[in-house]
């Protein structure tokens, strides 16, 4: 889902001291190598795949129009470290098929750095990002999980990648994690990833009186967010839905134009983890 907000130029934060594990469920993460800006996103301190990642997005941005390049822009980091994530899953887990929800940047880039792993598409096809005629899409609102007879299950597979969507659903979480997890194998995992409802930003425009969330779009097939969920609300969807929660980390990796974006998210290395604004949780189909 792409952001309707303009955002013109991308200024590096300092590097974000959360790499490090934050919670009961964190994994230990390594430590960053090198320095590598790039034309269109600019990663403060990243490694080589994940500057690798970074330069085939921007190659991919570039032939697209100004809106996917503002997305890409505001959202590269962020997909770098998610594949990086699932990079290092693939150390742990055998991944042989997957599915990612929600084609996007991740799609194509996936396809290229994974080649061995057989890829499947599922919600909303968008023309940017297809990644071949052998590539399967499984057109799908995930909104109708509510109902599940209308909605076929796909053959069983090892990794969901589940980014930046459940925040566009107006349904209960837990219907659409009670299908994803039926679409997942024995012992298969799927990352989330979507914005922290606790973010500093939300809690002070609350304070100041103002609703930090946007107005439901009257545009049905652009969404923009429903609800937004703290860490606390998605592990216990998960957990509702039948997961082993394995992850669940905080993050500053949106990279907003705006000064105050990036004042909040500068600010918030010295808060509480909680504070900041980029949740992902990596959780297991028990059995």
């Amino acid at each position: 889902m792409f952001s309707r907000r303009s955002n013109k130029n991308l200024i590096p934060i300092r590097p974000d001291p959360s790499r490090a594990s934050i919670s009961r469920y964190s994994v230990q993460r390594s430590s960053c190598d090198n320095i590598l800006p790039d034309p269109i996103v600019r990663i403060a301190m990243t490694s080589p795949f994940e500057a690798e990642i970074i330069r085939l997005g921007n190659a991919h941005a570039a032939s697209l129009d100004a809106d996917a390049q503002t997305y890409w822009r505001e959202n590269g980091d962020r997909i770098a470290r998610n594949l990086s994530d699932v990079r290092a899953l693939m150390t742990r887990h055998t991944i042989k098929r997957a599915l990612d929800i929600g084609p996007s940047f991740q799609t194509v880039i996936f396809r290229q750095v994974f080649p061995d792993v057989v890829l499947e598409t599922m919600g909303w096809e968008d023309h940017r990002f297809l990644t071949g005629p052998d590539t399967v899409h499984r057109a799908l609102d995930l909104n109708q999980t509510a109902t599940a007879a209308a909605c076929p299950l796909p053959a069983p597979v090892d990794l969901i990648l589940f980014l930046e969507v459940i925040e566009h659903l107006h349904t209960s979480p837990i219907h659409v994690l009670r299908y994803l997890h039926r679409c997942l194998a024995p012992d298969g995992v799927m990352m989330i990833t979507t914005p922290n409802a606790a973010f500093l930003r939300n809690r002070l425009w609350l304070l100041l009186g103002h609703n930090p969330y946007e107005l439901i779009r009257e545009n049905g097939t652009n969404p923009g967010h429903f609800r937004e969920l703290t860490r606390a609300e998605l592990i216990a969807y998960c957990e509702q839905a039948g997961f082993t929660v394995m992850e669940a980390k905080i993050e500053n990796l949106y990279r907003s134009g705006s000064a105050i974006w990036r004042f909040f998210a500068y600010a918030t290395n010295w808060c509480p983890r909680n504070f900041r604004r980029d949740m992902t949780v990596v959780v297991r189909r028990r059995g």
